[in-house]
């Protein structure tokens, strides 16, 4: 007898091993599950990062965008077309005379042409005015590059502009690859980095 009481105090209580391993693949899966779904996030967050950044990627837009092609004449008489930049890093600036935003933007912009002018083409774009006021703009801010007319604003509903100024850098394969709609403290800088991206 006491041999059997120490039997019975000495046994191990009975371990139910089939529901052990299925609560540890349970587990395993959950924790596998949340590893997933953290790594799916981290690769969205971090290439939203990327594409948020000049010379990384696009902003405003997720994806490279091909640029709808335009013919416009300038002030001077002479007609340009968009496809005949295909090669060269361009520069649009869609712009009004009456907007006070884009004057405020306009010494940035000079300074940005007056850097990069030679490996950039650069179009200021004047949206619904006509010729005559325009070559009064042209004049009265003194940019030497060309200042096209769209007067009906059908090149700026091609590329969705909406508001004034409006600022689009076009890579050589004629994508969209850099944009900015409005005022900004951080212009030069923006599209200085971005265009030292698209020259090398």
């Amino acid at each position: 007898m006491k041999n059997k009481e120490r039997l019975k105090n000495n046994q191990k209580p009975y371990r139910n091993t089939n529901k052990n391993n299925k609560s540890i693949i349970k587990s395993s899966t959950i924790l596998a599950t949340i590893g997933i779904v953290i790594g799916i996030a981290l690769i969205v967050f971090v290439t939203w990062r990327i594409s948020s950044e000049p010379g990384k990627g696009n902003q405003n837009w997720t994806f490279a965008i091909a640029a709808k092609d335009f013919e416009l004449m300038d002030t001077d008489g002479g007609t340009h077309k968009l496809s005949t930049n295909v090669g060269k890093i361009v520069f649009l600036d869609f712009t009004t005379s009456w907007c006070g935003y884009c004057k405020q933007q306009a010494p940035d912009v000079k300074r940005l042409y007056n850097d990069f002018g030679n490996d950039v083409q650069f179009y200021a774009i004047d949206v619904n005015e006509d010729i005559s006021t325009v070559t009064g703009y042209k004049s009265e801010d003194g940019s030497k590059y060309p200042f096209l007319l769209d007067k009906d604003g059908r090149v700026s509903q091609l590329y969705n502009v909406t508001g004034y100024p409006h600022y689009i850098l076009l890579k050589q394969d004629g994508t969209i690859f850099f944009e900015q709609k409005g005022y900004s403290g951080n212009f030069y800088d923006q599209f200085s980095k971005a265009i030292i991206t698209l020259n090398h």
